[in-house]
């Protein structure tokens, strides 16, 4: 008996009591209330995560966005058709002997190219129809040089160029040869003819200079030779300078004479010289 009073007394208290009952409803009738105040909270909490993660990702972070590298091709590579010239690398880096250059006739005919810039000029041999030439090292300098090509034996770049090429030297090959007076006076000879089966000086060319100029040359003076510094001599000869203060001062071009007991020998063909170095003995 005492164990089912207890039950029922257990019972009882579940339920509230007087007044419980509107106590209870008016907590419900909060609820909907509560809910939407708490969304409006998770929708804040939302946009603010958004927000955040918005800046991180495109704040500055003081990096330096690098371009996309250019292409470096070694050989110049140049499609003639006969009537106009395309390059097919127009960037290129030089070698320690000059710029290679290849090209590919695509004419019916012979054809030649020819690539000139203000500091320099080159070319191709002449190129048989539907062939690619051999690859030859051309002392082009660095810098941007204008491209033609045409029918063989004509002067192909006698119109607006046709294409152009940037030729880059990251290694440093290139001596520049062109004379740097510094508001001095200058003289420079034509190019000479001369015939090159006679007999020059013994070289190298190096010292062939200074053996001719040995009251004229300071101590702290360069003499070394000008353009790439292996490129063919027997094609396009040798040129030597004279750099005094950075500064080139003396530019002398030999080219190959004949031999001579077994050793070669070598005859200048032009010079040009600052007024500042000397107007003696330049013609040898």
């Amino acid at each position: 008996m005492a164990d089912l009073r207890d039950r029922l007394d257990r019972l009882a208290n579940r339920f509230p009591e007087r007044g419980g009952l509107e106590g209870l409803d008016r907590r419900r009738g909060r609820r909907p209330e509560r809910q939407r105040f708490l969304t409006a909270v998770l929708a804040l909490l939302i946009a603010a995560a958004g927000i955040t993660g918005a800046y991180v990702a495109l704040r500055p972070t003081g990096e330096i966005i690098q371009p996309a590298p250019i292409h470096l091709s070694d050989v110049l590579r140049i499609e003639c058709d006969g009537q106009s010239a395309r390059v097919l690398t127009p960037t290129v880096r030089a070698q320690s002997d000059g710029v290679h250059l290849e090209v590919t006739n695509t004419a019916e005919f012979e054809t030649t190219t020819s690539i000139s810039s203000s500091l320099g000029s080159g070319g191709s041999p002449t190129v048989p129809p539907g062939a690619t030439g051999d690859s030859v090292a051309a002392s082009l300098p660095p810098g941007g040089a204008d491209v033609w090509c045409g029918p063989s034996r004509t002067d192909v770049n006698e119109g607006p160029p046709e294409d152009q090429v940037e030729i880059v030297d990251p290694e440093g090959y290139w001596h520049p040869e062109s004379l740097d007076c510094q508001g001095g006076r200058s003289i420079a000879s034509p190019d000479l003819h001369i015939d090159r089966t006679a007999a020059g000086e013994p070289g190298p060319p190096i010292d062939i200079i200074r053996r001719r100029f040995p009251e004229v040359l300071r101590e702290d003076d360069i003499v070394d030779h000008g353009g790439y510094p292996d490129a063919d001599a027997s094609q396009y000869g040798s040129t030597v300078r004279v750099v005094r203060a950075e500064h080139v001062v003396g530019r002398f071009h030999f080219v190959p004479g004949a031999l001579v007991d077994g050793e070669p020998t070598y005859l200048q063909d032009s010079f040009g010289a600052c007024e500042a170095f000397t107007t003696e003995n330049l013609d040898g």
